[in-house]
């Protein structure tokens, strides 16, 4: 179950069931509570006792603007032991579980010990590429990392990405003999390429993606990326605004095919994370929520376009504007109700029109009342019963608004 359905958080709901080591048998749950004790805004993973439903200890997550976003599961204890968040960029961080009557007793040191692994997988790629880590054997002494970053990288032969081999040995081997280890020791610890993920992009040149916190005229804040032609070999750039796709989903750091391509091509491309993306709080979507999808949402767009001319990003008279699905919506609004802005739009299977005025999706989804339900979220009340609101917010019905030279 996605939680963005059931509560306005991010990411998947898990509930991890286990019998402790003490009477009680427990249960770790991947939420969102927005009321009560447990309230907060991000996703949280915390332990209940079964029996009596009692909250034990909160294990993981209510950081700030960032929801839990993925779980890396211990094969031989069934249980999650990595949690990674996305603000920026990924982070992972290792899942304790002491003081919570598991692990310490059947491997003393565990935690201390994925810290320093989790260190060394760090100071390996350092700052210049992001990690996740996509399996792990049943005996948990070897993983399979994924790690990827914005341009090519040495460590990938030359690829922006690349599959690795990492060997614990060590560690994994004092986990299993029950011996204490200094955690400064590396000793063992190997990292290794098995693939790289691109190759036929050695030697190319692509272009660095930079976050960029935009402040909308409303005073939110919203987390940005900027991605420059390489080396500055195109001058005075024009700028295309990369519009993702949702609404409920989000830009994220690293490789982009589309935006190499187009940085290749002499652009800088803007890619914006309006109100309504996911992973940044239950706030964060729900005001994005209930017919902002055409107003505030769309304002958002439309501040972060006037921010890249204001501080010389661009000339105005050199933007335009991209995206598909939700986001080929959000292209052809700023193309019909904010001409004046945008040179040039490309929209790729886009929405056309919305609510009421939209025929072709009530047929399409005339079996699904979740989707319906939705959508109807999505669009608030005015849009998803009265034509005439559904038709102001529909590009399909604004076409006279485009401008012509």
């Amino acid at each position: 179950m996605e939680l963005l359905g059931s509560s306005g958080g991010a990411g998947t709901a898990r509930m991890d069931f286990s019998e402790s080591i003490s009477d009680a048998d427990t249960v770790d749950t991947h939420t969102c509570a927005l009321t009560g004790n447990l309230a907060s805004d991000t996703t949280t993973y915390d332990r209940f006792d079964v029996t009596t439903c009692e909250h034990i200890s909160r294990l993981a997550g209510g950081k700030e603007k960032s929801d839990i976003t993925g779980f890396v599961i211990n094969h031989m204890t069934k249980r999650p032991q990595f949690v990674t968040y996305d603000t920026e960029k990924q982070t992972t961080e290792v899942l304790s579980l002491q003081g919570t009557g598991e692990a310490s007793d059947t491997c003393p040191g565990e935690d201390a010990l994925l810290t320093n692994d989790l260190e060394f997988i760090e100071s390996f790629f350092a700052s210049s590429m992001v990690y996740s880590i996509i399996s792990c054997t049943s005996k948990n002494d070897t993983w399979v990392i994924y790690a990827e970053a914005d341009r090519c990288q040495q460590k990938c032969e030359g690829s922006p990405g690349g599959y690795f081999l990492f060997n614990r040995s060590s560690s994994s081997e004092t986990i299993r003999a029950n011996k204490p280890q200094s955690l400064s020791s590396t000793s063992g610890r190997r990292i290794e390429l098995i693939l790289p993920s691109r190759p036929e992009l050695k030697g190319h040149l692509l272009g660095e993606m930079k976050p960029l916190r935009v402040k909308a005229s409303d005073g939110e804040e919203l987390l940005c990326y900027l991605s420059e032609p390489p080396n500055e070999v195109f001058m005075n750039s024009p700028l295309i605004l990369m519009i993702h796709g949702g609404p409920q989903a989000r830009d994220t750091w690293g490789f982009n095919p589309l935006v190499q391509l187009l940085c290749n091509r002499g652009f800088r491309v803007l890619q914006v994370n309006y109100r309504g993306s996911t992973g940044f709080g239950a706030r964060f979507i729900r005001i994005g929520m209930d017919g902002a999808f055409c107003t505030t949402l769309q304002q958002d767009i439309t501040d972060v376009a006037n921010y890249a001319i204001s501080e010389g990003l661009c000339a105005k008279g050199r933007l335009a504007i991209i995206g598909g699905s939700f986001g080929g919506y959000s292209a052809l609004h700023g193309l019909t109700f904010r001409p004046d802005l945008y040179k040039c739009c490309v929209a790729i299977c886009p929405i056309t029109a919305v609510g009421a005025a939209d025929e072709l999706s009530k047929k399409s989804f005339s079996g699904s009342p979740l989707v319906k339900k939705y959508w109807e979220n999505v669009y608030g009340k005015d849009v998803s019963k009265q034509k005439k609101s559904a038709m102001d917010a529909s590009p399909l019905y604004n076409t006279n608004n485009i401008q012509r030279e």
